[in-house]
């Protein structure tokens, strides 16, 4: 009995020896730490950012110049239709005639217009413009010779004064060149030319005469007879489409007019044959 107990005690011994013998070489063998990072080292790059999402690109199938549109059209002229002026003319050795006319500054028109677009870039284009203008007329004519020596005007005066008011309806023909195609989204601008066709209507006129002797011959309600009723002229402009996020349409041009004649050509009262106009549309 007393040698069994001499032997545990001594497995015992031996154990807890060898639990310590372990215990130092884990102290003396730690194991290996990350290296320091040594000051100025570089540091590695941060992740890359991904590229920003490019803009959505214009729906399939869009358009910016419609196959057809219409709307209205504002128009502002740069002279008066009809602008004042005076004439002395000698109809003969002893008739002279002196004629004035002042016109209203009447400027401004409008109608309506509608597009038809032919390619992605050709549209054709036409207004109906309608203007107004009136005009006071008046003749002053001398008939007879005055003789310098007495101090009396011998010659028969007779003056005509008479007011007109008349309609001018413009409908211009005109094929347009835009420089981006119709299906391309922004502002575009274009180049435009063709004819315009012009009728003048409406016309009245309210006029008397007074005699030399002071009498008033009244009332003259005869129309003043246009030179031309239907008269045609070419036209160039140019401008540019803008377009809103509702699709609508504005458009700003210029445009020039040069009529083949006049309206209206007697003695003072002519209608201009050079014309230029500013335009403002709204399409849908």
């Amino acid at each position: 009995m007393k040698s069994q107990f001499v032997y545990l005690q001594g497995l015992i011994v031996a154990g807890a020896l060898a639990g310590l013998a372990g215990a130092q070489t884990v102290q003396q063998n730690p194991p290996p730490a990350a290296p320091a990072q040594t000051p100025g080292q570089a540091q590695a790059p941060p992740a890359a950012t991904p590229p920003a999402a490019a803009p959505p690109a214009a729906p399939t199938g869009a358009v910016y110049v419609r196959r057809f549109s219409a709307g209205g059209m504002f128009s502002v002229l740069g002279l008066p239709g009809i602008p004042d002026k005076t004439v002395d003319q000698t109809v003969s050795a002893n008739v002279k005639v002196n004629s004035t006319t002042d016109a209203d500054k009447r400027l401004f028109g409008g109608g309506v217009v509608v597009q038809f677009a032919l390619t992605n870039r050709f549209a054709v284009t036409s207004d109906f413009l309608i203007r107004k203008a009136s005009f006071k007329t008046t003749d002053i004519t001398d008939e007879g010779v005055d003789d310098s020596a007495t101090g009396v005007d011998e010659r028969k005066k007779t003056t005509k004064e008479s007011k007109s008011r008349a309609t001018f309806s413009d409908i211009p023909i005109l094929v347009r060149y835009y420089n981006k195609d119709r299906t391309k989204p922004g502002r575009r601008r274009f180049f435009e030319g063709g004819v315009t066709f012009r009728k003048v209507h409406g016309i009245h006129s309210f006029g008397q005469t007074t005699m030399s002797d002071g009498k008033v011959v009244c009332c003259d309600e005869t129309p003043i007879t246009p030179a031309n009723k239907w008269l045609t002229g070419f036209t160039a402009g140019f401008g540019y489409q803008f377009i809103d996020d509702m699709k609508i349409r504005f458009i700003p041009e210029v445009r020039y007019t040069r009529w083949m004649g006049r309206t209206f050509d007697t003695l003072s009262t002519q209608s201009r044959v050079d014309q230029i106009e500013g335009t403002i549309s709204i399409t849908f």
